[in-house]
């Protein structure tokens, strides 16, 4: 049973690592610079207020830019 538990631990952290990959909306992979640019705009972010504020603005650059997380 304590196996079953640890596995089943192991499996929702792999699924909430972020595998996911940002297309738009034909299924297009975003461009590392698109990435870049959210990136640099948001290291602030990252720096001064945590890992939360971080993504969220990160998240908002990107789908004002046309991607979205898949």
């Amino acid at each position: 049973m304590q196996i079953t538990k640890i596995f089943l631990l192991l499996a929702v952290v792999v699924m909430l690592s972020g595998c996911a990959t940002w297309r738009d909306r034909e299924g297009i992979t975003a461009p590392d610079s698109v990435k870049n640019i959210c990136d640099n705009k948001c290291s602030y972010y990252e720096n001064n207020h945590g890992v939360y504020t971080y993504e969220m603005c990160f998240k908002e650059c990107m789908d004002s830019k046309g991607y979205t997380k898949y």
